[in-house]
């Protein structure tokens, strides 16, 4: 029993852990973020304008404004300066081949030497991990490039080679920091320094080559590192296609390995004494540069790796194969493309390229060749015949350039890493120091010459895109020494430019009459002029940030509707719009107002028509005529003809939704927001899913606040923007292509109890000193052998975590099994995209504890999963990028063991327990069971007997009460049946008398001889003999009534009159109780349905059922006489016949029965009569009789007061 409450003690303990958990876990789920993805789709709804009104128009006094001013202006004599705009030009003159001057025929055989292999195999050692920033933007160049460097978390900014693994992660080598593994988050560093090279294997090992110390072989799967030639300076390495590690010795030797570091051959041809670069091609030829007698020779060894041929005595530093299969050779003449095919040679030299000298190469996904050199990288186009500029003022040195599994270019310089996307918009920036007059553009506007007109805080800039030159216009050629603020330009009409005049109101700048007019100069209608449109009567229309003004130049007659006029109710307007239906749309803080110039009216569509905010920055007109009006609180796309909105907002994911510019191009649109710059291709159906992409800072945008009326397209394709708070000119040189693959992403670790912890085990080293391999510890200095081989010990031994392997490269425990009492698990992830990485978000989910996603934004790491209970989890973890789509989730699978107690064979031993325990006290029970049997049968016998004792004395008592209810009703007829045989007994005796002496007469009249006499004599004596007869046999039924009343019911039905039967018990009744009191009297009322006839009922049973109910009756109408003398009691008595049904009713008009005693009239003994005056069966009995006697039904109806009916109601059933 001890053991059966501990148990019950523990297990009550684990369950109360176990809610514990899942509610802390549950809390948790509850206060993670909202997965913001299920953005939904726009709505389009139909809108209604305002009613139309009268315009009410301030018009001023035609003598208070100034004439215009003319002044001259000939744009043709302002001096012009180069302004170069980065982009493709064409080469000084084209690429031209020439014959390679090489015999394939002249091979060399290649002769090799197997030298002895010195290797030291040691525990690989444990990375230091660090956190890292996002790529910030390269500072101090025009063009938008990303970097990682030291300010981003990179051990050193010195890097030799990048290269990416299988699953999408980066090796990053640096020459004094070691040896990184990045994933997008962390920096996994391992302590090797000095490092030239590194190339993974096809069996993953990756191999490290180092300066002075040789060459590290890492394999991650064993756990262990080789090193071998330690004391040698490897400056490359190549695996090619037979797995074989080809490396070169920096002077004297090039070697070659096989993959599992069995034989080290060296190449002992003469001329083979070093080497430099390496490299194998698409037909499997290895090319490497090497020192032949102090010349650099580049050699080219055959795919059976038995010959070579030298090809070309020039010094190579790269190499690199295009889509083309030209290789591609930095040397030191210029860029050089050989195809061995053609036996052809391509050079860009300094004079035709002014290339240089050349270090890197890549290849992008359009074809372009990527030629990087130190401070610029050179863009040849796919046809090799245009070149692109990009300053980087990053040295590369011995740094490379490869292209990743997303495109991306990432090339090792100096300065760190840099990082280019050729699929991006390749933006430039430009400011004052490239010839701008002003960095802060706030007016973009190309005029019908093709030429681009800037304004700016400091005048006007006009660049010529065939000469690629610039002017500058300063605000004292503009007439207009006030002005410093140029915020809007505008061809109104053919080489007319409108331009906003500051407090000085505006300027016409006529290019072809080469004059400046300056209007409403000192009427200061406004401080800015944000918009303008002339009419087709030559009014000029002015959006203002004091209202709408309308000009006429011809009468110089001004109109407004200043912005605290109700028709207006706004600070601004923002912009002015010409529909070409006749109707000018404004833009205003306080919604939209159209205006029908040619009706005068006016009217709005605000938010309660259902804009989607009354703040609006700028209206833009598609080919389809819809209007998109850029908001405070989004876009409205407004179709005029068909009067429909549709509105994008945070809901439909326009994040943020304050939008200031819009910019279409083709048939995408640009938004321009205030913190950068939103792409999106509107889908035909507006009310689909919509994917905005944005630009800013992480796609190395330099400037991302954009004004709202600086965006321009200009007809090569370049889209131009003003933007801030960096105040820079920014052109997108391309039309980007969206990478809508999702980002790969990883798990990358996991804490225990709120730590991590290490899953190395030194039995899985066992193997490799089981052959009689030495083994040393990770900091070499301690060997190991197979006796020497240290014991697992730490966190996780001494919890007895099992698991069965790890995963490379971030150690994971495959197959993990947990204690019960180790339940607090986190888990960290990955998306190893470089680019957009401010897009980057996660959600995951733990199956087993989790029954939904959980977004967890841009941050890494899951909840802390507190108290998990025993059972099997799966932990799953999606990541999404730009392109808003999540991708397929990661999976990491464990188990957690319940406590013994917990456990199948503690449950079947609790079980066993449980069975011998019930089975102890069935035995103990059933023994003393058996005892009280015993003793319980002699009492039941005991009590059996006076039971049925009892029963004898309930059942005599029961017949004599039933005895005494008949001898009581019995009782209340004696006075009316004596009554009733008084009547015929006095008829009988009176007929005797009148007979006797009629005999008399007679026989006086025989005396007399009269026999006719004599025969009418005896005739009346024949007739009151009749009589005598008839009243005798009245008695005679009467006495048999009151026998067959008295005596038991026989249970027989029998055709019987009920008729008949009530009306003698009525009348017994009545006289019975005029007998005891002759003061009573009371009106009998009969209602007897003649065609009922007889009907089988049990006589005696029924006639005292009838007789109870008038008897009852009769005691409440002579009770409510006795209190009311001027009371009229009244006893009724009918019968029916109704379908199958015979109802008997009993009525009286007494005092009624009372609600609360109504419930309880048919039970046993119950009554409300005086003490002594009923016995309570009457009603009971009667109802008994009616109901389980007859199948009938007996039931009361009553009014207090008023009076009461009882109702019976009997099948109808006959003889026949």
């Amino acid at each position: 029993m001890v053991m059966i409450s501990r148990t019950k003690t523990i297990l009550f303990l684990s369950l109360l852990t176990a809610i514990f958990a899942v509610s802390c876990n549950d809390d948790k789920v509850q206060k993670g973020a909202l997965d913001p993805t299920s953005f939904r789709t726009p709505i389009t709804k139909a809108f209604e304008y305002t009613e139309t009104k009268p315009i009410e128009w301030q018009v001023v006094d035609p003598d208070s404004i100034d004439l215009p001013q003319t002044y001259s202006l000939d744009i043709d004599k302002i001096p012009s300066q180069p302004f170069i705009i980065n982009d493709f030009k064409p080469l000084n003159s084209p690429m031209e081949e020439s014959p390679l001057d090489w015999d394939p025929k002249n091979r060399i055989e290649l002769e090799f030497e197997t030298i002895p292999i010195e290797k030291k195999i040691s525990i690989l050692p444990t990375p230091v991990v660090t956190k890292m920033n996002q790529p910030s933007v390269l500072t101090g160049v025009s063009s938008g490039i990303l970097q990682l460097s030291m300010s981003e978390g990179l051990p050193s900014n010195e890097i030799r080679k990048v290269l990416q693994n299988e699953d999408g992660s980066y090796w990053i080598a640096t020459f004094d920091g070691g040896l990184s593994l990045y994933n997008g988050n962390e920096l996994y560093t391992y302590d090797y320094r000095n490092i030239w090279d590194i190339v993974l294997d096809q069996d993953g090992k990756l191999w490290v080559a180092t300066g002075n110390n040789g060459v590290f072989v890492l394999d991650f799967k064993k756990r262990t590192q080789t090193h071998f030639l330690a004391t040698k300076t490897i400056l490359s390495l190549l695996c090619d296609h037979q797995n074989q590690i080809w490396m070169n010795h920096w002077q004297n030797a090039n070697y070659v390995m096989d993959s599992e570091m069995k034989q080290l051959r060296q190449i002992t041809n003469p001329g083979f004494e070093g080497g430099f670069r390496i490299m194998e091609d698409h037909r499997n030829n290895i090319w490497l540069t090497h020192n032949s007698g102090g010349q650099i020779v580049l050699s080219v060894i055959g795919e059976d790796r038995e010959d070579y041929v030298e090809i070309l005595n020039d010094r190579v530093s790269y190499f690199f194969q295009d889509s083309n299969h030209s290789m591609w050779l930095a040397a030191e003449k210029g860029p050089m493309a050989i195809s061995l095919e053609e036996k052809t040679a391509a050079t860009i030299d300094n004079k035709k390229g002014g290339l240089g000298w050349q270090v890197l190469f890549e290849e992008d996904r359009h074809g372009r060749l990527w030629v990087i050199k130190n401070d610029t990288i050179e863009v040849l186009s796919k046809d090799r015949r245009q070149m692109k500029t990009i300053v980087t003022n990053s040295a590369v040195r011995w740094g490379n350039a490869i292209k990743d599994n997303r495109g991306v270019i990432w090339i090792g310089t100096t300065e760190g890493i840099l990082l280019l996307d050729p699929d991006g918009p390749l933006p430039e920036f430009l400011d004052e120091s490239d010839g701008l007059i002003d960095s802060e553009v706030r007016s973009l506007e190309e005029d019908h010459r093709g030429d681009i007109w800037l304004g700016t805080p400091d005048g006007i800039n006009i660049y010529n895109p065939s000469s690629k030159t610039l002017k500058a216009i300063d605000d004292a050629t503009l007439q207009n020494p006030n002005s410093r603020n140029i915020f809007f330009i505008k061809e109104i009409e053919k080489d007319n430019l409108f331009v906003d005049g500051d407090l000085q109101g505006f300027l016409i700048i006529n290019r072809e009459e080469k004059v400046l007019t300056q209007y409403l100069t000192t009427q200061h209608i406004a401080q800015r002029v944000f918009g303008a449109l002339k009419d087709e009567e030559g009014f000029y229309w002015l959006a203002t940030d004091n209202g709408l003004a309308v000009y006429n130049p011809v009468s110089n007659g001004l109109k407004i509707i200043p912005k605290e006029s109700p028709q207006l109710g706004s600070d601004r307007v923002s912009c002015i719009l010409d529909d070409g239906s006749g109707r000018y749309w404004l833009g205003t803080s306080n919604g939209l107002v159209i205006i029908d110039p040619d009706k005068n009216t006016i009217q709005y569509l605000r938010e309660q028509e259902g804009l989607a905010n009354n703040n609006i920055w700028k209206i833009m007109q598609r080919e389809d005529g819809t209007l998109w009006v850029a908001t405070d609180g989004g876009i409205s796309i407004i179709n005029p003809v068909s009067q429909t909105i549709t509105n994008l907002g945070e809901a439909e994911g326009l994040v943020p939704d304050a939008v200031y510019n819009l910019q279409e191009k083709d048939s995408t649109l640009y938004l321009g927001m205030v913190d950068g710059l939103l792409m999106v291709n509107p889908p035909a159906d507006l009310n689909k899913p919509w994917n905005f992409f944005k630009y800013s800072a992480a796609q190395g945008f330099l400037s991302n606040d954009y004004n709202r009326r600086a965006s321009l397209l200009l007809p090569n394709g370049q889209l131009w923007f003003g933007s801030g708070p960096n105040w820079k000119l920014t052109i997108l040189t391309q039309n980007p292509v969206i990478d809508t693959l999702s980002g790969p992403v990883f798990i990358t670790g996991l804490t225990i109890m709120d730590d991590e912890r290490s899953f190395d085990r030194m039995a899985d080293l066992r193997p490799l000193v089981e052959t009689g391999d030495t083994l040393w510890s990770s900091d070499v200095n301690q060997l190991f052998t197979k006796n020497t081989l240290p014991k697992d010990s730490g966190y996780v031994f001494d919890n007895q975590i099992q698991w069965d392997s790890l995963s490379s490269p971030y150690k994971l425990p495959i197959g993990l099994q947990l204690p019960y009492d180790q339940n607090y698990l986190q888990f960290s992830f990955a998306n190893l995209s470089v680019l957009n990485r401010d897009k980057i978000s996660f959600r995951y989910m733990l199956a087993g504890a989790d029954d939904r996603w959980i977004y967890a934004g841009q941050e890494p790491q899951s909840k802390n999963y507190f108290n998990l209970p025993p059972g099997a989890y799966t932990f799953r973890v999606a990541t999404r990028g730009i392109n808003g789509q999540w991708g397929e989730p990661a999976e990491f699978s464990f188990r957690i063991f319940p406590p013994w107690w917990l456990t199948w064979w503690a449950y079947l031993a609790y079980a066993i327990l449980v069975f011998v325990g019930i089975w102890a006290i069935v035995q103990y029970r059933s023994r003393r069971l058996k005892k009280e049997n015993r003793l319980l049968e002699e009492k039941i016998t005991q009590r059996t007997d006076d039971l049925r004792e009892t029963i004898s004395n309930l059942k005599s008592t029961q017949s004599q009460l039933i005895q005494a209810e008949k001898m009581a009703s019995l009782g209340e007829l004696t006075a009316g049946i004596a009554h009733e045989i008084q009547n015929p007994l006095n008829f009988v005796n009176n007929f005797s008398e009148v007979s006797n002496e009629l005999i008399d007469e007679m026989n006086e009249e025989l005396d007399k001889g009269d026999l006719e006499e004599a025969k009418a004599i005896s005739a009346d004596i024949k007739q009151n003999l009749e009589k005598i007869t008839h009243h005798g046999k009245r008695a005679d039924g009467i006495v048999k009534g009151m026998l067959q009343h008295s005596r038991s019911s026989s249970g027989t039905k029998e055709p019987t009159d009920i008729n008949t039967l009530a009306d003698e018990y009525l009348r017994l009744a009545y006289h019975g109780l005029r007998a005891k009191d002759k003061s009573f009297n009371a009106e009998l009322v009969t209602d007897f349905d003649e065609h009922i006839g007889k009907i089988n009922i049990i006589p005696q049973d029924m006639g005292r059922v009838i007789l109870n109910l008038i008897t009852n009756a009769f005691y409440a109408v002579n009770e409510k006489k006795q209190k009311d003398t001027n009371f009229k009691p009244i006893v009724s008595v009918s019968t029916k016949k109704i379908d199958n049904l015979i109802t008997i009713n009993v009525s009286d008009n007494g005092n009624g029965i009372p609600e609360k005693v109504g419930e309880k009239i048919f039970q046993p003994f119950f009554t409300t009569k005086p003490t002594g005056q009923g016995t309570g069966l009457g009603l009971s009995m009667s109802y008994d009789i009616v109901t389980k006697g007859h199948g009938g039904e007996l039931r009361v109806e009553t009014i207090e007061n008023k009076g009461t009916t009882f109702i019976i109601k009997l099948p109808y059933t006959t003889n026949n």
